[in-house]
Order: structure tokens, then C-alpha cells, then sequence
């Protein structure tokens, strides 16, 4: 009976780096002369790990602008939504957290909410358009939500080193915690919105 590879990986590598109709082959066959499936799994990994440096050679200019698309996107998703994130936490959060004790319990969630939502909107439409104009070339989507991680990373590293810096601020772990899903929110929305657009077109 002929070994079936991890069908997750195997989708992840379909739907993330498309065309690679030959990797996909050649890790069949491995598979199939007796590698493990932690084997499988690891080369699906690095083939989309790798992904960036691919889009690089394809086409230099096309990935700068997909980099500089990412930055200008996370950076815009801050700037624009300021003020109405100043007002919902000052004009909506904490005047309910002082009326519901269900506010108040889960404070850092919603503040977390605040903050995320633009930049996971941003991102979500900027890994749709990615997805829809590149439908053939997985590599460039991969850049693109690494782009998003690594600007958004950026900018709370910033933010993190000025909190840090004062006398008040949430516990390091919390503020930590909070910094890291905030940035991998993000990138991973704007994975799934690009690779369903190159998903559906194939």
C-alpha cells in the first residue's frame, strides 16, 4: 500500500508557495522510499521559509514594492485610525470599565482589540490584493506577511523600548505577550486572505 504524505503540509505548501508541482513530486517520492513524515513536514517548512529570497530573484523591483506596499500599509493602519482609537479607549472603554465589571476583568483584551483591528484589516486587504494580482507566484504572498510581521514588529519594539522607559506600564511579560500577537495577527490574516484569492484561481 503506497504511503500517503501529511495531507496539512502538503495543503500548506499547495496553498503558500504555489507552483511547485515538482517539489511537491520530489517530496512524494521521498516519502515514499521510507523519510518520515517529520521529514515531510520540515522541507515543506523550509521551501516556504524560503519563499522571500525566491520572490527576490524572480523579479528585485517587484518584491521591493511588495515590501515597501507592507510598511506604508502598517504604517498608514497606525497613523489613520489614531484618533478613533483615542476615543474609543478614552470615550468607550474606560467609562464602561468603570459601569461593567466585565470590562474592567477583561481590560488588556479589548484595549488588544483596539489596537490589532486596524492593522488586521490593513493587512487582510493588502494579503487579498497581493493574492489576487500575484495568483501565480505564492513566494511574493510569503514576502508580503513577513513584511507585514516584520514592520509591525518594528514599531511595537519601539513602543515596547518607550514603555519600558517609564514608570508605568503593564508587566513586562503581558506587554510582551501583547507585542508578539499583536504582530503575528496580522501577517497570518493577510497568509490566509492572499492564499484564498490564489486558492480559488487555480
Amino acid at each position: 500500500m503506497k504511503r500517503e504524505p501529511p495531507k496539512l503540509a502538503t495543503k500548506l505548501l499547495e496553498r503558500f508557495d504555489p507552483p511547485h508541482d515538482a517539489l511537491i513530486g520530489d517530496l512524494r517520492e521521498g516519502y515514499a522510499a521510507g523519510k518520515s513524515a517529520w521529514w515531510y513536514r520540515g522541507q515543506v517548512v523550509v521551501a516556504i521559509l524560503l519563499a522571500p529570497s525566491r520572490a527576490f530573484r524572480r523579479s528585485k523591483p517587484v518584491a521591493v514594492g511588495v515590501i515597501a506596499t507592507a510598511a506604508l500599509l502598517m504604517l498608514l493602519a497606525q497613523d489613520v485610525s489614531a484618533s478613533l482609537r483615542g476615543w474609543l479607549l478614552y470615550g468607550v472603554i474606560q467609562p464602561a470599565a468603570w459601569e461593567h465589571p466585565f470590562v474592567a476583568a477583561h481590560g488588556l483584551i479589548w484595549m488588544w482589540m483596539k489596537d490589532v483591528s486596524p492593522l488586521a484589516m490593513a493587512a487582510t486587504i493588502g494579503g487579498w490584493i497581493v493574492g489576487r494580482a500575484f495568483r501565480s507566484n505564492g513566494d511574493l504572498l510569503t514576502l508580503f506577511a513577513v513584511s507585514v510581521l516584520c514592520s509591525v514588529s518594528i514599531q511595537w519594539t519601539i513602543a515596547v523600548a518607550h514603555a519600558l522607559s517609564s514608570s508605568r506600564h503593564m508587566p513586562l511579560v503581558y506587554l510582551l505577550l501583547f507585542a508578539t500577537t499583536q504582530a503575528a495577527v496580522p501577517s497570518m490574516l493577510a497568509l490566509w486572505a492572499g492564499s484564498r484569492r490564489i486558492h480559488q484561481s487555480r
